[in-house]
């Protein structure tokens, strides 16, 4: 897929893949909960390897038909765990937000019960944006998992609607409000990039910190760009930019903050 020149990943076109090499999780196994013929998310992220959203929305309901269907999942992982190598970690990403799939509450529950069966040493993941974190329905599937990485890239609002473009109706103060009130263990994942579209900014740094002194994560992982991205605007930030970022952070709140420099080669998670 191309965005004005640059060459974005293409949309993921199955429920299941995978395993893909993370800098985050090692081997995981990929579930796609989004629709494969085009981009539903609750963002617009100016960075996002799968290009702009063609749908940006808060409430999916209306497009239902787009996503995965359900049956669909559980048979694709149970044929791929009986098939398989089992990998590191199973983790709910792909092309979009895997909590907007409308039935993702039920999705988490048979597929907690497939890992138990088949595979019960093997972690269950999310990487989530947090747009649908305070609600009790998501909130509830979310403290089934083993792990829930939460974004968060921003701590200053205006950042927030330039760098992650949300649907309407989602705020920053929201998330941050919902994410300090999850009352589980999460680990927030926060993405900084340089450049006029970028999110490295100094009251965003202030603020950010603010907010995750809020949150209190278990810790946060800090990475920049290696992969194009659909703002040409944007410049990745080198390890030694992150760190002195992560120094300043660690000062101020305390928590644990793990730097994930670029990849020796472009993976998919």
């Amino acid at each position: 897929m191309k965005e004005n020149g640059r060459q974005c990943l293409p949309l993921k076109t199955s429920v299941i893949y995978g395993p893909v090499h993370s800098r985050r999780l090692g081997e995981s196994l990929g579930i796609n909960l989004s629709p494969t013929g085009r981009k539903i998310c609750s963002f617009n992220c100016v960075y996002c390897h799968y290009g702009w959203s063609a749908v940006v929305v808060h409430n999916s309901s209306q497009y239902e038909n787009e996503f995965a269907d359900p049956d669909e999942v559980y048979r694709s992982l149970e044929e791929f765990l009986k098939e398989n190598q089992p990998p590191d970690y199973i983790t709910f990403s792909g092309n979009g937000e895997p909590t907007t799939h409308p039935q993702f509450d039920n999705i988490v529950s048979e597929v907690v019960k497939i890992r138990d069966r088949l595979v019960p040493d093997i972690k269950i993941t999310i990487l989530s944006n947090s747009t649908t974190s305070g609600n009790p329905r998501i909130s509830d599937a979310l403290r089934k998992l083993d792990l829930r990485f939460m974004k968060l890239d921003c701590g200053d609002e205006r950042t927030f609607l330039r760098f992650n473009r949300p649907a309407a109706g989602i705020t920053l103060s929201g998330i941050i409000n919902d994410l300090a009130s999850m009352n589980m263990p999460i680990v927030v994942q926060t993405l900084m990039a340089d450049g006029a579209g970028g999110n490295f900014n100094d009251r965003n740094l202030i603020c950010y910190i603010e907010a995750i002194s809020r949150i209190k994560p278990e810790s946060v992982q800090l990475y920049s760009l290696d992969r194009p991205t659909p703002d040409g605007s944007l410049r990745s930030l080198s390890k030694e930019q992150l760190g002195s970022i992560a120094e300043i952070i660690v000062a101020e709140t305390e928590v644990e903050i793990e730097i994930f420099g670029r990849r020796p080669q472009i993976a998919e998670s």
